[in-house]
């Protein structure tokens, strides 16, 4: 049965059998006559006699605000808080004290937890319709998993979308940054923004089961960026059901979703980089040098944060020329450390992800950046230029591209793009190969 339809017999059924009460335990609780419960439940009494005795019931089953107006319309009477206005009896009051806290937040606007919006954003037009598309069910049994490398643009997706739907969750947008922010603090931000104080949880299994349980009502969109582990992502989904989860990761292997809906993020297209380009140093200056700019692009192999960050540095670094920038870029030595702008570096953002590689597969990840030829390759070029069993090879591979160090190529190939290309032979000299 759907909330808000049916008798109010049919409803008080529903919320009396989801309590455990049995009418004998719910007169002692009310000083509602047990016969009078009763009655209501099988049908004798269509519309109560008073309304503070619904009220009372509603009060003793833990009914939220809005399953206790349910309960009132279909008892034939209005919402509580219209209740509440008309009444001058302080013993009546003294009813609507449960609900005082959830009444005072419902008169707040819904918690919107997310960072700025990327005023650079550009593209991804048929992925954002998909995923809008999907977050805008009325029901999800999964999570949505945004995967892609470093700098990509998976967080830039994922609050692009938050913007968009915030109209259509009631509840709000939570949002959560997991390589930064520790669990408990994360559970103790959500708690507050809908008025719940979980302080008295001090342990993550149950501070997580009273989070489940608050957001098992609410309609509300939650985002859980840069996931690194499937035991954060067991302690932070909430029960299947109206609120939607949207996730960005690195890792493709997340055996907490193992039917979540999977999108790999990637390169932009080359219309796509050329509009970024144009959004940032405008659309004169591009036209002016395109062909220049194009040769950037494909340098960069149409990274998103590569090129954002080149852009800024010739949009905003007074003197630097395209011309000089281009040259520099064809050194792929000294690539990467071009890379950088007003605190951001692709270095940097690499290097951490490269850290969680065990060893072995970092000096397989170096050699297939020095020696492999082209961008494409299959499993038996990585044995050769690695020297490494083709049993060997693959299982290096597949945990490569679990960790979106490499793409999919064509049919059963791989792919690695030109900045991780870049990074793996930067890293010669400093990771021992032998």
């Amino acid at each position: 049965m759907q909330q808000g339809t049916g008798s109010f017999s049919d409803i008080l059924n529903a919320y009396i059998e989801r309590s455990a009460y049995r009418p004998g335990q719910l007169a002692r609780l009310t000083s509602v006559p047990q016969m009078t419960i009763v009655n209501w439940l099988e049908g004798r009494v269509k519309r109560p006699r008073a309304w503070q005795d619904v009220v009372r019931l509603a009060g003793a089953l833990r009914l939220n605000l809005r399953e206790t107006d349910t309960l009132l319309k279909a008892a034939s009477y209005p919402p509580l808080t219209h209740l509440q206005r008309g009444s001058q009896d302080e013993r009546e009051q003294a009813l609507f004290t449960l609900w005082t806290a959830e009444q005072s937040l419902a008169d707040k606007p819904a918690p919107f937890q997310m960072i700025p919006d990327l005023a650079t954003f550009i593209g991804r037009d048929t992925l954002l319709g998909r995923l809008q598309e999907l977050l805008l069910a009325e029901y999800h049994v999964e999570p949505y998993l945004l995967s892609g490398t470093v700098g990509i643009g998976k967080t830039a997706l994922a609050v692009r979308l938050a913007y968009q739907l915030r109209p259509h969750f009631r509840d709000g947008v939570l949002w959560a940054r997991l390589d930064t922010m520790p669990v408990m603090s994360i559970l103790q931000l959500w708690a507050e923004a809908y008025g719940r104080d979980v302080s008295a949880y001090t342990d993550l299994d149950s501070r997580s089961t009273a989070i489940r349980e608050l957001l098992a009502t609410k309609q509300a969109l939650i985002v859980l960026d840069n996931v690194h582990s499937n035991a954060q992502l067991q302690l932070l989904l909430p029960p299947s059901g109206t609120c939607a989860v949207l996730i960005t990761s690195r890792r493709r292997d997340l055996t907490a979703l193992p039917d979540g809906r999977r999108f790999d993020v990637e390169s932009f297209t080359e219309a796509e980089a050329m509009a970024l380009l144009a959004r940032v140093l405008g659309e004169e200056r591009v036209k002016r040098e395109q062909a220049a700019l194009e040769e950037i692009a494909t340098l960069l192999g149409h990274h998103p944060l590569a090129l954002d960050l080149v852009a800024c540095r010739l949009a905003y670094e007074g003197g630097l020329q395209t011309a000089v920038l281009l040259e520099q870029l064809h050194d792929e030595k000294q690539r990467l450390a071009l890379l950088t702008y007003g605190g951001q570096e692709l270095y940097i953002a690499l290097e951490t992800a490269y850290s969680l590689l065990p060893l072995a597969v970092q000096h397989f990840f170096v050699s297939l950046g020095c020696d492999i030829h082209g961008l494409d390759f299959c499993v038996t070029e990585a044995a050769a230029v690695t020297g490494e069993t083709l049993e060997t090879a693959a299982t290096y591979l597949r945990d490569l591209f679990c960790l979106s160090l490499l793409q999919r190529g064509h049919g059963d190939r791989y792919q690695l793009i030109p900045v991780l290309q870049d990074f793996a032979r930067g890293k010669i000299g400093i990771t021992p190969l032998g």
